[in-house]
């Protein structure tokens, strides 16, 4: 293998994850009862392609591909805040975020086409959509507490996906929502450590969405093991 490919594979380490979730997100789909469920594999497959074709264009073509990113996140953001939405059990919550999103997804098409987006990143409404995905898994949380009887929160996947959306929008909020201001004025080595702390959250937000997928099975098999154990 050549050195070039070695060092892009070693600089994208997080691409791995992706396959990975992909690979379980696929065979454990059907364990899951939800519409999105079924979706959500494909979608992570797409995810992977997108970040192949952003390594190509960077760094084998030397094209910026903030293009492909900025019209890739638009989608992003509004199929994540869709997962957390199925989750919810009040209607009126669930039509309140359905309605904001797919507004907030035109909104973002619009700053990419036609506002930041013509010459950099969509830091703004990147920002925007990062805050309203994070306030609709705060309600998910809160509804969740709300209820009444106790919940194995552990085989929960809705719990799992949320949690792995509010860790890494949160940490990501304010570097994306800087990029535009500091990126160009901020040391080299400064920049390379923002690379591998991002590739560091992906790892970790992709290990999160596996765990989504597999919690319930994981638990399934931990109870049989304590029956057979205690019996």
């Amino acid at each position: 293998m050549k050195p070039e490919v070695l060092k892009l594979l070693y600089q994208n380490l997080y691409v791995f994850s992706i396959i990975i979730c992909f690979g379980i997100t696929f065979t454990k789909r059907k364990t899951i009862s939800s519409l999105y469920a079924k979706i959500f594999p494909w979608f992570i497959l797409a995810t992977f392609i997108i970040e192949i074709a952003g390594i190509v264009l960077s760094d084998v073509y030397m094209q910026n591909n903030l293009w492909l990113y900025n019209s890739y996140g638009a989608i992003e953001f509004w199929f994540y805040t869709w997962v957390v939405q199925q989750n919810l059990s009040r209607k009126k919550a669930k039509k309140i975020i359905l309605t904001v999103a797919t507004s907030l997804l035109i909104i973002y098409l619009i700053n990419n086409f036609w506002g930041q987006g013509v010459s950099g990143f969509s830091s703004i409404t990147y920002c925007l959509s990062c805050i309203f995905l994070i306030l609709s898994c705060f309600y998910y949380f809160y509804e969740l507490f709300e209820k009444p009887n106790p919940i194995p929160l552990l085989q929960q996947p809705a719990f799992w996906l949320c949690t792995a959306f509010m860790f890494y929008f949160t940490c990501t909020f304010p570097i994306y929502g800087l990029a535009n201001f500091i990126y160009n004025i901020i040391p080299q080595i400064i920049r390379n450590n923002i690379v591998i702390f991002i590739e560091i959250l992906n790892i970790f937000f992709y290990s999160l969405l596996s765990i989504a997928f597999i919690c319930q099975s994981v638990t399934k098999k931990s109870s049989q093991f304590l029956s057979l154990a205690v019996s």
